[in-house]
């Protein structure tokens, strides 16, 4: 198959595949908001806004050419670099001598965290398409491309810069350590001249201080667990591997075992090791959305081609490529959770009402979507209704707010935004300035649902012990 028709054939169908789920919103990561919201400001005043920090120009930039469009629109963006970055894998498994390329790239493609990924306004799928390029570049030799390449990734979301170092690896040639030298040294040289050049806005607005993004709090064992497993693979896909990897490692005489030193004696394969072993150690320090894992995944499945049994690689695929339609639970007690299929079966547990649902993930991130447009549009007509001057603590809820408010520009308050609307001011948390100044101005404080426990666990401000009361939509 030549490799434009391999391209175009992976890339049709990826994009196809992505179209029935653009609507509804940005997505449930309200960091898709963000996006929107950075893009309009920029657009409309003329001056850079990070839509949260470290900044991601690149797509804060191009978002802001198109951003009168709305979120179908901003989601095809999302969609289209999908679809190109999973053609882009195809064509370097294919380089790679792997005979189901085609697997390898729709398995990719298919992965419940990358296809709800694919349809929304997030920056990890136009990173990974930089990153397939310069993957291919460097496959090629060319390290000065290459790294140009990276460098436009890094501006799309700058935690992939940890790429530097595996990617090296591609020029490395143990017969002329000069010349290894010489062709890594171009590959970190244009990367960092594109990335530093790509954040130049961000560093001229916040200074230095941009750099300091990690957030405070360090999830639960139990969340970490269930974002590296169910949040990224699905149920039938964890499964899969999981007992599929188990069988082929206690079976070891069916798998070609190699040592981990000759893997890396092995240039190309080198660089997937590396990568996974990169991003364990990325995820360790910080470990918060599933959306971090995306960029091992496809250095893993090229992993597991090369070392498992065919038959086996082949059903475990099959399964991760199931798990995106098939399986899910998730709690159905707040007043954005997705509502149920009649395919489901509702349980009980310590006080949460949960579903197990036969329909997979990426119609459960669509049904959850369309729940917070509702939600955030019952909050934006209840706040309406208010006659007195009031705030709203709205935590993770703002940019939502922000974006279903047709016209309007919000204010910025390093590094949160907040907006007034009528005789209610939205806030994103209320620190001990904010809560002077409302006491002070007579204003009746609000908070919507499980923001208050945030707003504790950052300010340490009790609430509901200040006078503050939740805001229930519908209810005032």
């Amino acid at each position: 198959m030549k490799t434009y028709v391999l391209f175009l054939l992976v890339f049709s169908v990826v994009l196809i595949s992505r179209l029935p789920f653009l609507d509804a919103g940005y997505g449930t990561d309200t960091d898709g908001c963000r996006v929107a919201t950075a893009a309009r400001y920029i657009a409309t005043t003329g001056e850079y806004k990070a839509s949260r920090l470290p900044g991601f120009p690149i797509i804060e930039f191009t978002c802001s050419l198109a951003w009168k469009n709305g979120a179908r629109f901003l989601n095809l963006l999302t969609a289209f670099m999908s679809a190109i970055a999973v053609g882009m894998l195809a064509i370097i498994a294919k380089k790679y001598g792997c005979k189901d390329f085609l697997l390898i790239a729709f398995t990719f493609a298919f992965t419940p965290v990358v296809y709800i990924s694919s349809t929304i306004t997030m920056d990890y799928m136009w990173a990974i398409m930089f990153v397939m390029f310069c993957w291919y570049a460097g496959l090629f030799g060319k390290p000065f491309v290459a790294g140009s390449l990276l460098g436009i990734a890094i501006g799309c979301r700058i935690t992939t810069a940890a790429m530097t170092l595996p990617f090296a690896l591609l020029f490395l040639d143990h017969d002329n350590w000069k010349l290894s030298f010489i062709r890594i040294l171009k590959f970190w040289c244009a990367a960092a001249v594109v990335a530093i050049t790509a954040f130049l806005p961000v560093f001229l607005t916040y200074g230095w201080h941009f750099f300091t993004f990690f957030g405070p709090a360090f999830p639960p064992i139990a969340t970490i667990l269930k974002t590296i497993t169910l949040d990224v693979w699905g149920i039938v896909g964890f499964s899969a591997i999981s007992i599929i990897s188990f069988l082929v490692l206690v079976r070891k005489k069916t798998i070609h075992i190699v040592s981990l030193t000759s893997l890396f004696l092995q240039r190309n394969f080198s660089v997937c090791i590396a990568v996974l072993i990169l991003f364990v150690i990325e995820y360790a320090i910080h470990p918060k959305d599933p959306g971090y894992l995306i960029p091992p995944i496809p250095f893993f499945l090229l992993i597991i081609a090369r070392y498992f049994p065919r038959r086996q690689f082949v059903l475990m695929c099959g399964l991760i490529i199931l798990s995106s339609f098939v399986g899910t639970i998730d709690s159905i007690d707040r007043p954005w959770s997705p509502k149920p299929s009649k395919l489901s079966i509702l349980l009980d547990i310590s006080g949460r009402s949960i579903a197990v649902d036969l329909l997979g993930p990426i119609f459960n991130d669509h049904e959850r979507r369309l729940q917070q447009m509702r939600f955030v549009q019952a909050v934006i007509a209840t706040s309406d209704s208010i006659g007195y001057k009031s705030a709203v603590v709205a935590g993770a809820w703002l940019p939502s707010i922000i974006e279903n408010t047709q016209g309007s520009i919000p204010e910025s308050e390093f590094s949160d935004f907040s907006m007034k609307r009528n005789n209610v001011e939205f806030v994103n948390l209320m620190d001990k300035r904010l809560l002077l100044r409302f006491k002070k101005n007579g204003y009746r404080i609000y908070y919507l649902k499980t923001v208050e426990g945030y707003n504790y666990s950052v300010n340490a401000i009790d609430l509901r012990k200040e006078g503050a009361i939740e805001l229930i939509p519908g209810k005032i």
